[in-house]
């Protein structure tokens, strides 16, 4: 197992351990795979026997979106065996990937609207109403129209 110091770089597991009795489900699930460093380590309170092995670290992650509550800096407490030796260049390539596809989905968008409105105006294309689709008296009376009665 990997020794860990204040101020190194670890990312979280990336699947919850159901089986760790503190493991609070909404606030560790979204720490899962994020790269954080660490900023303290304390004894874990369950334990009655200080084990340097079972320290808890209390780990500090960087949020870029709006995933957790609003962009900014959170922590909370994990095991050591919940963490994995990584480097501050992965998280910063992380978030520049995270921040790179949101900003690519938004353009994407935009240009799909554009083209969009650009199509309605060059074909004169007016979506219908809903009310007009699921009318049945509409199509009733289309149908009336172009039937006869061949009775006697």
């Amino acid at each position: 197992m990997a020794k860990f110091k204040i101020n190194d770089w670890v990312q979280i597991r990336l699947s919850p351990d159901t089986k760790w009795a503190a493991w609070d489900t909404d606030v560790h699930n979204f720490f899962c795979g994020r790269i954080g460093y660490i900023q303290e380590t304390e004894p874990d309170p369950w334990l009655s026997i200080a084990d340097s092995e079972e320290d808890l670290a209390k780990v500090v992650v960087y949020f870029t979106d709006n995933t957790f509550v609003k962009p900014g800096l959170y922590y909370t407490f994990f095991k050591k065996r919940h963490l994995i030796k990584s480097s501050e260049y992965e998280a910063k390539r992380f978030d520049f990937a995270e921040t790179a596809a949101s900003e690519t989905n938004n353009f994407e968008e935009f240009t799909k609207n554009k083209r969009d409105q650009i199509f309605r105006y060059i074909f004169g294309y007016e979506e219908p109403k809903k009310e007009e689709l699921f009318d049945e008296d509409i199509k009733f009376e289309d149908w009336e129209e172009k039937t006869r009665d061949y009775s006697i």
